[in-house]
């Protein structure tokens, strides 16, 4: 009886293993993974009786809202755009007395950055305070896109805090 639940086990570890391997030469999300999603995103569209404006729109509720919001104006914005951005939610956070702003946006507004510019953001990150969950999310998503230079960098960072914080995000 005990072969028989370690063999299942056994598969499941390397099929996990498997699935968070990346390959050196891949970039971005797979063809593939894009299909499937089109696919299911139709799919729901249909059964539902939906129309894809419909299901693109606002969302009603207010900090749903905010944050489609957010999300739109990170998608129209210029990668030389994005330290402004980061002082306004630095600022709205001190003015609302929070101390700083809600972190989910500032880990959008760097992983977004790196995806259009992942040296300067990685630049911009590394020189603020308490920067290390910053860089990991730049690294996670400079990684998803180009492996081989994102090492790169890591294996050229002097500083061992960020270099443990990019291969965290790695």
């Amino acid at each position: 009886m005990r072969r028989i639940l370690l063999v299942p086990v056994g598969l499941l570890a390397a099929g996990v293993l498997a699935g968070r391997f990346v390959w050196p030469r891949q970039r971005g999300i797979p063809v593939e993974e894009k299909m499937r999603v089109n696919a299911a995103w139709s799919a729901a569209a249909r059964e539902t009786g939906r129309t894809t404006e419909v299901l693109t729109q606002r969302p009603v509720q207010p900090e749903l809202g905010k944050m489609w919001d957010f999300l739109q104006r990170l998608e129209k914005m210029s990668a030389t755009e994005f330290p402004e951005l980061w002082e306004e939610l630095e600022a709205t956070g001190e003015k609302k007395g929070e101390g700083e702003s809600p972190s989910s946006r500032k880990i959008l507004l760097a992983e977004r950055w790196a995806e259009l510019d992942p040296e300067a953001d990685y630049a911009f990150f590394a020189g603020k305070p308490d920067n290390t969950w910053l860089i990991a999310a730049v690294f996670r998503t400079w990684a998803r896109m180009n492996v081989e230079t994102a090492l790169a960098a890591v294996t050229g960072e002097k500083d061992g805090n960020r270099q443990a914080a990019a291969l965290a995000g790695i």
